[in-house]
């Protein structure tokens, strides 16, 4: 009884959520490019392993982990 309650809520919040298009048109989603994704995604693992690397210098330690 419960359990039905529970997923007749969670279906009608489902069906009520807008679209992908509904919520690019409304510049909340931005529209999906490969290209800028990738490059987004290489920036991000550069900052990342940048950080890394000033983090080990910072806590001095050995270089060779590096190797």
């Amino acid at each position: 009884m419960v359990q039905k309650l529970i997923l007749g809520f969670f279906h009608r919040r489902l069906s009520q959520r807008p679209t992908a298009e509904e919520l690019e048109q409304r510049n909340i989603l931005k529209p999906r490019n490969e290209q800028e994704e990738q490059e987004e995604k290489r920036e991000i693992k550069r900052r990342l392993t940048l950080q890394t690397v000033m983090f080990a210098v910072d806590k001095g330690m050995d270089s060779t982990i590096w190797e």
